[in-house]
């Protein structure tokens, strides 16, 4: 069984800690999405690039470094107690995607 909480109950007193999840966009002057949410699983992987030159009279290649990529996953969950707090989370979804 999933319980769901109003903003006034746990979720609320949650998120008031400081809780909740942000994105904030600077292609947009800063405009920001909020979530009450429980966030999940968090990933953030590093990946070096590198080029290899073989010479001659040299027993190993030269490597040269090219750059970082660099990768993160977040997953959450946003709960919704009623049905506006729900059609809420999706409009704050389709701000998010823009």
């Amino acid at each position: 069984m999933m319980a769901f909480y109003n903003a006034k109950g746990p979720i609320a007193t949650y998120a008031k800690t400081g809780h909740e999840l942000e994105f904030e966009s600077i292609q947009t002057c800063g405009q920001k999405v909020t979530f009450m949410s429980f966030i999940t699983s968090f990933s953030q992987n590093f990946n070096s690039t590198w080029n290899e030159e073989s010479v001659y009279g040299r027993i190993d290649p030269i490597a040269t470094f090219q750059g970082n990529k660099r990768t993160i996953s977040v997953s959450w969950e946003v709960p919704a107690a009623n049905l506006t707090e729900a059609k809420n989370n999706i409009k704050m979804f389709s701000k998010l995607f823009q």
